[in-house]
């Protein structure tokens, strides 16, 4: 799911992300910072619990498909670490 949805679906539901991230009793700008990237494991399972998707289908990079094994968190440090614009400059 695009995080311009996942943005969308929360403001449709909730009003705002702030509102949203004190009803849900997680930390502020935390869902920002989710959709930019960082993990923050609580505030993916809130936004998931909001929206009612499964946390595989809104940050597929992080989480495996339930039938891809038992563990639910992917290990995706490799891609991670090409990610930012910098690395190769800094290499």
């Amino acid at each position: 799911m695009h995080k311009e949805d996942i943005k969308s679906a929360l403001r449709k539901q909730y009003g705002s992300l702030r509102r949203f991230e004190m009803e849900a009793h997680i930390a502020l700008d935390s869902t920002k910072d989710v959709l930019r990237g960082r993990r923050v494991t609580a505030t993916e399972k809130a936004i998931a619990r909001a929206i009612g998707e499964p946390l595989h289908v809104l940050f597929p990079l992080r989480y495996a498909t339930p039938e891809d094994g038992e563990s639910t968190t992917v290990d995706n440090t490799d891609a991670l670490s090409t990610a930012h614009r910098l690395n190769e400059e800094a290499a």
